[in-house]
């Protein structure tokens, strides 16, 4: 499922028609800053919670695109689009202990026991609901 959405960004990146449709919904839908997509890089693991993040922010566009984009790219099937956002969910808790332990202006080595500890209470928090 990740190596789709990374082949429908890749196209997107490579063509100017393709990068201008989801720009173009999202201007047609009123939002003043459109966004465009956010690939991914194989050195920050974050990066590719970005890129999930933003491909779902713009799922209209990019589903809209991918219907009149005369391409063989691969589609996402509904099932996947929940997948995708449940993975968005699962690695939203890391991105925000990654963006806490990575400051600056303070010392981040005493929170990495609590920032743990809330991972492993969102970890567990999580699989409770799953299992009811």
């Amino acid at each position: 499922m990740l190596n789709k959405v990374k082949t429908i960004f890749s196209h997107f990146k490579r063509s100017s028609n393709a990068t201008a449709k989801p720009i173009n919904y999202q201007e047609r839908a009123g939002v003043k800053n459109p966004k465009k997509l956010i690939q991914d890089v194989i050195t920050r693991w974050n990066s590719t919670f970005f890129m999930i993040e933003r491909f779902i922010e713009l799922e209209e566009g990019v589903r809209s695109t991918l219907a009149v984009l005369d391409t063989a790219l691969p589609q996402l099937t509904l099932e996947e689009w929940c997948v995708l956002k449940e993975l968005k969910q699962i690695l939203e808790p890391f991105e925000d202990a990654t963006r806490a332990v990575s400051g600056r202006k303070y010392m981040t080595a005493s929170l990495v026991i609590v920032i743990t500890g809330g991972l492993l209470d969102v970890h567990y928090a999580k699989n409770f609901l799953m299992k009811t």
